[in-house]
């Protein structure tokens, strides 16, 4: 077991680098985390399994590997996920689109999709949303978010 010295040093460090960054999302090395923090990569998986799960409002996606990462999506409540939506649009974008862009830029910034990829769903996704109902926006996007995820990993 991880001392709770350890395992809350380990969790602050990941709970800043969510904070730091332009959306609810953190992708970390298991390895460099444990470097950082002068522990064994264990004590990281550890805190990650103990303190970052859907109970806490965190989903956790890793991968294993020598490309493999952590990926920690901070769950925020809905009305947080609109006015964060509407800080976060680059200019000329409308509300509704934006729902997707935080998770869209995920998806470049994480190699997943490239920067035409996210352009024309960026587009796709603001056309989409603004002829969708404003009470089933949210739905809406979140459904999008999962088929776009499915695609992905079956493509891999």
């Amino acid at each position: 077991m991880v001392s709770s010295i350890l395992a809350d040093r380990i969790e602050r460090f990941i709970l800043n680098q969510l904070r730091k960054q332009a959306t609810p999302v953190v992708i970390l090395k298991r390895k460099e985390v444990a470097e950082l923090l002068d522990c064994a990569p264990s004590q990281v998986t550890y805190v990650i399994n103990t303190r970052f799960g859907p109970d806490s409002r965190f989903h956790v996606e890793s991968r294993r590997g020598s490309g493999g990462f952590i990926r920690i999506s901070a769950e925020t409540a809905p009305q947080e996920r609109t006015s964060q939506a509407k800080e976060q649009a680059p200019p000329g974008d409308s509300a509704p689109g934006a729902l997707m862009d935080p998770y869209l830029r995920m998806l470049v910034s994480s190699g997943s999709i490239t920067m035409r990829e996210y352009l024309m769903m960026r587009e796709l996704m603001n056309m989409f949303m603004e002829h969708c109902p404003a009470d089933r926006r949210e739905h809406a996007a979140r459904d999008a978010a999962h088929r776009i995820s499915r695609i992905i990993k079956e493509g891999k």
